[in-house]
């Protein structure tokens, strides 16, 4: 095989990552740039499109150049991206406004209303998505009706920040199935857009990208743009996937039984089905990994992106010890909360900072410590994080087992699988062992292994994951942590029903709701 790397490329909420992979699924160079979403009003979360393309350059070029591999060695680029986007573009393919990103919340009031005018039809069983204000539809619908001015300017739209990233690398407007069913714009049935979403909503289809499947080479880059990038002329280009699809790929969680938890920006349990399943407390989305088959997934809005406010809004000091040692930030913060006790002494995170999510589908919910007590210091709140974060993914998996799900195994995927503290308080929460992964980088690994089946190096799905995506360690629970986590569940349990049940989330909500008035342009 002349041609044996692939570069793989994740466009995440707060980094793009970039590496270059070995057909054996080993990284030879790797790269990460961080984006900055901005939050620019109450339940609001953009990135400017201008600087995603500009530090996803500048990750493929640095990638390549770390992996030492000729541009001309690299046989394909693959892109996976955060989903759920929504950027309007003008006649002249240019952005109108930011994007909004799969994190944004703006659009409470379009949900309820769409919902309440289209009662006939079911659009989770048709999408896949059961309606959140972070879905593309819904994001459309609330710039239709808060700025009509800016919507007449639109010609197209881009449901993904991987949708803008391949429109500048190719001047083609695509996208893939696995970006376009988590617009809520999808039929999943189908594997096309749904005719009767878009005529309720008043889109015309002529605004989406064309589908394509995940593997599926849908051009080359030519000489202007290889020399951008660094790479050769004539550089294949794979369609690509969402990110989520893309962790669970990387993990090899693909049979039945294998769970991926995944703790990037935010958090997620996934399984692989061989058909759509909808399910009556509709607490999964179905996705597609066309043509390979579907995954159910639950997530929670806020894992990794917590632990990242809580660094830079008061880990000053961590930061600069960081630099001293010439280690990463998230190195000390780890260092210090593993001095706290199991528990936290006590310190509570309930960890929904961006409202909805399929664990608490209310747009209303917030985050909130709880038990502070005057001997708590900056590294409780520290692992009381990563234990907040890991105890809704405990909720998450619970909603799994309750509508039937077998467990089997359970892999963890996302840059949280960085962070030994991190794994051990998952493993010791979720009371179960915990696979690892040799790859970190499970959405950028799961891309590579997409980018090789575009390309035909193996024979078939299962070949493909086997051979690239391998276990390095397995953690078991602790069985003195995982009781006192078993006490301290029942807490956190508690804390979310005391709330809800107070009508407190609603109420904070309307007393505290700003209207977002102004378009996606400003930062």
């Amino acid at each position: 095989m002349k041609h044996d790397c692939v570069l793989a490329v994740d466009i995440g909420s707060s980094n793009i990552k970039a590496m270059v992979f070995s057909s054996r699924g080993d990284m030879v160079g790797s790269a990460s740039e961080e984006v900055g979403e901005m939050y620019t009003g109450p339940a609001r979360a953009e990135h400017s499109p201008e600087q995603l393309w500009e530090k996803f350059r500048l990750a493929v070029g640095a990638a390549v150049r770390d992996s030492g591999v000729a541009p001309g060695e690299i046989a394909a680029i693959c892109l996976d991206s955060n989903r759920s986007g929504f950027i309007l573009l003008d006649k002249d393919r240019l952005p109108l406004t930011n994007n909004m990103s799969w994190r944004d919340g703006r659009s409470v009031r379009q949900v309820k209303r769409f919902k309440e005018a289209n009662r006939d039809i079911d659009t989770y069983r048709i999408s896949g998505e059961d309606g959140l204000p972070q879905h593309t539809l819904y994001k459309i619908l609330w710039l239709k009706e808060e700025h009509p001015d800016i919507w007449r300017q639109g010609r197209y739209i881009c449901l993904s920040p991987k949708d803008y990233v391949l429109l500048r690398m190719l001047n083609r407007r695509i996208t893939s199935t696995s970006i376009a069913q988590s617009s809520g714009l999808f039929d999943i049935n189908s594997l096309r857009y749904s005719e009767a979403i878009l005529d309720r909503a008043g889109i015309d289809a002529d605004m989406l990208p064309e589908l394509s499947d995940t593997d599926s080479r849908i051009g080359e880059l030519d000489r202007g743009m290889a020399a951008k990038l660094g790479l050769a002329e004539g550089t294949p280009v794979i369609c690509g996937l969402c990110d989520a699809t893309a962790s669970q790929v990387g993990t090899g969680s693909t049979r039945p039984g294998d769970f991926a938890v995944s703790i990037g920006t935010c958090g997620a349990v996934r399984t692989f089905i061989a058909a759509p399943r909808f399910e009556a407390d509709r607490s999964t989305q179905v996705r597609v990994v066309s043509p390979f088959g579907y995954v159910a997934s639950c997530t929670i809005s806020d894992a990794g992106g917590v632990l990242k406010w809580f660094r830079d809004r008061f880990c000053g000091r961590e930061r600069d010890l960081a630099r001293e040692e010439g280690v990463d930030a998230y190195a000390v913060i780890d260092r210090e909360a593993a001095k706290i006790p199991p528990g936290s002494d006590g310190l509570l995170l309930l960890p929904c900072f961006t409202g909805a999510s399929y664990a608490f589908k209310d747009p209303n919910v917030f985050g909130a410590f709880v038990g502070i007590r005057n001997a708590h210091a900056l590294p409780h709140f520290g692992r009381a994080i990563m234990e907040g974060v890991a105890m809704s993914l405990r909720v998450v998996l619970d909603k799994f087992r309750a509508n039937g799900f077998a467990v089997s195994r359970i892999t963890l995927g996302g840059g949280g699988a960085r962070s030994a503290l991190w794994t051990r308080i998952l493993a010791d929460v979720l009371d179960l062992p915990l696979a690892i992964p040799a790859c970190g980088e499970s959405s950028c690994l799961g891309a590579a292994v997409i980018a090789a089946l575009g390309l035909g190096w193996f024979g078939g799905f299962d070949e493909a994951v086997r051979a690239m995506c391998k276990i390095r360690a397995t953690i078991e629970p602790a069985r003195a942590n995982a009781e006192v986590y078993r006490r301290h569940f029942e807490l956190f349990s508690r804390l979310y029903r005391v709330f809800e049940e107070a009508g407190y989330f609603a109420a904070h909500g309307e007393i505290t709701a700003v209207d977002a008035r102004i378009p996606g342009k400003e930062t």
